[in-house]
């Protein structure tokens, strides 16, 4: 299962607002998941502003030293020692995370809740039923979310360049429309980094993790430009699909309409000939020899996610439940190492994945076993 991503220094930045009291309550309800179940249950029937954030740093300092041997600070001692003390609370914590990535750390960044980092680091969750203003660090209106989707208005010329960043958990997909009319539509366990407000006479450019289908607006004076992982996708008015998770080998370029270059980065910043797409093609770029490779495809077995359709074709079986695992947000052991390599075919629509797992189990001779949200694989 893919966590959620949030950058180092808006990491340290959540632990030191929390310590100094400056943290918003969804910032205070991200820390909330650091706690053990049973201390959840009892913050829930209280109200979380009302709780005595000393008692809530005990109970999350006594988490951390139950679950690595990492020395910390305790609060006590930081008060004691000053700013200096609680400046080193919060570098051995976050050398806890970065040493320690599952287990309760993981409990904080996968919170399975969408969320919005700002420019200043903040974290904003996003309850898809939910109708609301979203305000820069400023308190300045730059967009508002309508349910499922996200809309950022456009301004004059001139403004600061600023950049969000939108997380899509596994098992939820959501949309989101820049300022410009471009419209991005992310698949769960996916990310998209992108700036509020576009710059006159500058490209448009944005980054994705994972998965999402574009629409982008018309500017030729604007070149738009998807980087993914080393690969630049430059694009004027389009629809394509791009998928690029941090596990795979490959990112996958699918053009819809409209046309695309493709081109990838080398170390020493050399452009390497560009690659064109043109409607019904798929470029593949492998990540390790930074080769670009293209193929004519069906492009709707590419964009059936976004009817909440699985399509599966030529699909390795370990790929395929890396698919499965961000679409219905479980965690998937496979034993059966036979069927690893093998490719596989298959469609399914909006059914439950004991349906897919009981096909497996009738064509391919699997077998399955459940404990909550881990399937493994026999």
């Amino acid at each position: 299962m893919e966590a959620i991503h949030m950058k180092e220094e808006a990491f340290r930045k959540l632990l030191s607002n929390y310590l100094k009291d400056n943290s918003s309550n969804e910032e205070n309800q991200l820390i909330e998941r650091f706690l053990d179940n049973s201390k959840k249950e009892s913050l829930r029937k209280k109200n979380f502003n009302s709780t005595k954030k000393s008692t809530i740093k005990k109970d999350i300092w006594q988490a951390v030293r139950r679950e690595t041997n990492v020395i910390v600070v305790t609060p006590n001692l930081a008060k004691q020692y000053g700013k200096y003390a609680a400046a080193a609370s919060i570098i051995l914590l976050l050398g806890y995370f970065l040493i320690k990535p599952f287990g309760v750390a993981n409990d904080l960044l996968e919170t399975n809740s969408i969320t919005l980092e700002l420019q200043d680091g903040s974290i904003q969750l996003l309850d898809i039923a939910t109708q609301r203003n979203i305000f820069n660090s400023k308190g300045n209106l730059i967009g508002k979310q309508e349910g499922n989707s996200l809309i950022y208005q456009s301004i004059s010329k001139g403004a600061t360049l600023m950049y969000n960043t939108l997380t899509i958990p596994n098992g939820k997909t959501f949309s989101l429309t820049l300022s410009d009319g471009t419209l991005v539509e992310l698949n769960s366990g996916s990310s998209l980094t992108y700036p509020t407000h576009f710059i006159y006479g500058k490209n448009r450019q944005v980054y994705i993790k994972g998965e999402a289908f574009l629409k982008v607006a018309k500017d030729s004076l604007h070149p738009f430009i998807v980087k993914a992982d080393n690969l630049n996708i430059q694009v004027l008015g389009t629809e394509f699909n791009v998928m690029s998770h941090s596990e795979d080998a490959t990112t996958e370029v699918v053009l819809v309409e409209g046309a695309v270059s493709l081109f990838s980065e080398t170390d020493d910043k050399n452009l390497q000939d560009k690659v064109i797409l043109t409607p019904g093609y798929k470029a593949v770029f492998n990540k390790k020899s930074r080769k670009i490779e293209k193929e004519e495809v069906l492009t709707d077995i590419y964009t059936s996610w976004l009817n909440g359709e699985l399509v599966f074709r030529e699909l390795p079986f370990e790929n395929m439940l890396s698919r499965l695992e961000r679409h219905y947000n479980v965690v998937i052991d496979n034993e059966n190492k036979v069927l690893s390599k093998q490719k596989f075919d298959a469609s399914f629509r909006n059914v439950p994945i004991i349906t897919i797992l009981e096909n497996l189990k009738k064509y391919h001779n699997i077998d399955y076993v459940i404990e909550g949200n881990k399937i493994t694989i026999k």
